[in-house]
């Protein structure tokens, strides 16, 4: 009798442990199609925002054959473009990018935005002194876009001074990315002659959601509306880990 249950038992184990194996395999499966389905979600976006911006190398060529019947400021204007759509491109084959190539894109692509005189774009880089911008890993287009969505729907609308402001600040093992403008701060609903495809935030967070699978502590944004009486404009906000793996 003892050695009936002990059989019974023996055999309750193999099938609950057989059980165990089978919804740890089915799980990890379906862990890894939908990782599979978020990159070439990604990916769709990724063409998608490159289509929106035209092919660099047709721009190239017509923009080049144009340039030699402009003026030396126009030419100018015309280079810059033509090397960001370039560069455009060749971001999209990279997982990760230093902070000093991005403020150096961004940079660049803000110059290429017309204002009345006077009425420029300031961009405000705070990098604190113990964060090193050669060094630094962030994904492509996590400054960019932010910064794009910041002129086209909030400083675009509004009138006299124009500022966005990038804080990169340290605390402890953290690292902290807030980019604030004064435009007329975050609404999904407005509707303006510059308005987009809306693409850039969905590559935004799908690209977050990807990465933070590889990830134990995930990487956060936030996006909210400044809410002050003498003040209004957008906050984006980054948090990082230290160790942070930014390879899909």
């Amino acid at each position: 009798m003892l050695h009936f249950d002990t059989c019974i038992w023996m055999l309750v184990f193999i099938l609950g442990s057989l059980t165990s194996v089978c919804l740890f395999c089915v799980i990890r499966k379906r862990t890894k199609l939908q990782r599979i389905k978020y990159i070439n979600q990604v990916n769709k976006f990724k063409i998608i925002n490159i289509r929106n911006r035209l092919s660099p190398h047709l721009a190239f060529n017509v923009l080049s054959r144009e340039m030699q019947f402009l003026d030396v400021s126009q030419k100018q204007r015309l280079c810059t473009l033509t090397h960001l759509l370039r560069e455009s491109l060749l971001l999209t084959d990279k997982n990760f990018i230093k902070l000093s190539e991005e403020i150096n894109f961004v940079t660049q692509f803000v110059s290429l935005y017309d204002y009345k005189d006077g009425e420029d774009v300031s961009l405000i880089w705070n990098i604190s002194p113990d964060i090193k911008a050669e060094e630094f890993d962030l994904f492509p287009m996590m400054l960019q876009i932010p910064i794009e969505n910041a002129i086209k729907h909030g400083l675009s609308l509004v009138d006299g001074e124009k500022r966005i402001v990038i804080d990169v600040t340290k605390e402890k093992n953290r690292t902290y990315i807030r980019i604030q403008d004064n435009g007329l701060g975050y609404n999904l609903n407005r509707r303006c002659f510059s308005s987009g495809t809306g693409s850039g935030l969905k590559i935004l967070n799908q690209i977050i959601h990807v990465l933070n699978t590889n990830n134990v502590e995930e990487m956060s944004v936030s996006i909210r509306n400044i809410d002050s009486p003498n003040e209004t404009g957008t906050l984006v906000e980054y948090y990082i880990l230290d160790g942070y793996n930014f390879i899909i």
